[in-house]
């Protein structure tokens, strides 16, 4: 499982040792992106206002020491690539895993319009919007993102299916 930045790192993993990954589940993932604009920055009050649909739920965060947050940033931006990466891209297309990759309904750092891409270029590749949740779809929705990705991981292409009916959850 990887989240954002780190979906991208999963999926790399997954690509040099296949034989060892069983299933990916990727949150928000930022391996394909619309733009190349960069990570979010700003106040505490500005990133949980893009990281959280309903940021007025989560506590503050403590204070980063600037200095601490000015690299954090120059990381993710020296690591993160080009929004879009053909070879990357190349190399997902002939990903044989099952991978389930959620979006938030409320995401504006990775807007759930990329989600098309991880569908069209992975072949095993499901995809599901969590209503009412931004880029921290997992602390914005636990209950769902845990849901969801725990019947996928148990039983992969037929995690939204019901085993008795073959018909898909409501």
């Amino acid at each position: 499982m990887g989240s954002s930045f780190g979906a991208k790192l999963v999926l790399e993993m997954a690509m040099a040792a296949p034989d060892k990954v069983d299933a990916l589940v990727l949150l928000a993932p930022a391996a394909i992106r619309l733009t190349d604009a960069p990570p979010p920055g700003g106040s505490p009050a500005e990133r949980m206002a893009l990281m959280h649909a309903h940021p007025e739920r989560h506590p503050n965060p403590e204070p980063m020491d600037p200095a601490v947050q000015e690299k954090q940033l120059a990381l993710v931006k020296r690591l993160i690539g080009p929004a879009r990466d053909s070879d990357f891209e190349a190399r997902l297309a002939k990903l044989e895993l099952s991978v389930l990759a959620l979006f938030g309904t409320h995401d504006q750092v990775i807007p759930p319009e990329a989600a098309h891409f991880y569908a069209e270029i992975m072949p095993k590749c499901n995809l599901v919007m969590v209503y009412d949740a931004a880029h921290a779809l997992d602390a914005d929705r636990p209950e769902a993102v845990a849901s969801v990705a725990a019947d996928f991981l148990a039983r992969h292409e037929r995690f939204l299916v019901t085993e008795e009916s073959g018909l898909i959850h409501p």
